[in-house]
């Protein structure tokens, strides 16, 4: 992976900064799942606000999701740093 993704994703406006770590960490971790727990946690920020982040990333195609019980489980998506490329061009 070249580090033009992740340097484009410094300067996407649409994206907030919880997102674009979240991102960043998703492209050196393509194995990696997030729950709006691990979010909230990792961010510092409630419930809702880490819901609406990974819901606004799976929308926009950079996240997948998938529920299992209760819980969801977002995972980058296959082509994420093609996707970032095309997004943030």
């Amino acid at each position: 992976m070249s580090d033009r993704p992740e340097r484009q994703l410094r300067t996407t406006e649409n994206l907030n900064h919880r997102q674009r770590a979240l991102l960043s960490h998703a492209l050196r971790h393509p194995d990696a799942r997030y729950t709006v727990e691990s979010h909230q946690s990792s961010h510092g920020v409630v419930y809702e606000t880490a819901r609406s982040d990974l819901l606004q990333l799976r929308d926009i195609g950079f996240l997948t999701a998938v529920k299992v019980g209760r819980q969801w489980y977002f995972s980058p998506a296959p082509g994420l740093e093609r996707r970032l490329k095309g997004e943030t061009a």
